[in-house]
């Protein structure tokens, strides 16, 4: 299991509970979790502008699939809506796509076959 990281929108308040968190449950549970302490100034533009700015790229060159049946419904809601009453959900996913990473490519991998064979001893192993 690799390493996570997760953002959280700080302002003074929310400081306090972040830093709680971090001391009393990730630190002692030996957590291998990183909280990305993200603290928008007015220069990253209004919050419907970074979102706009972080999905809408995601979505015009179809980088961004959601399943038929799948359950985003409130997503989808609140990506068509003008003026959507809450932005949480789409605020949470172009939140997790400016954290994410493109993972390393797997080195020295055969990915042709995992069966060798052995002409010696006519038989098979697995690597």
């Amino acid at each position: 299991m690799g390493f996570r990281k997760i953002r959280a929108e700080i302002t003074v308040a929310q400081q306090s509970i972040v830093r709680e968190l971090k001391e009393s449950y990730i630190k002692p549970n030996g957590i291998a979790l990183s909280i990305d302490e993200h603290r928008p100034t007015r220069h990253d533009g209004a919050k419907e502008e970074r979102i706009q700015a972080t999905l809408e790229p995601k979505y015009d060159n179809l980088q961004i699939w959601h399943y038929r049946g799948g359950n985003c419904q409130s997503l989808e809601e609140e990506l068509v809506m003008r003026h959507p009453p809450h932005d949480d959900i789409k605020d949470a996913l172009a939140n997790a796509i400016e954290i994410s990473v493109i993972p390393k490519a797997r080195r020295n991998m055969d990915l042709d076959s995992n069966v060798v064979y052995s002409s010696r001893f006519g038989g098979v192993s697995f690597r």
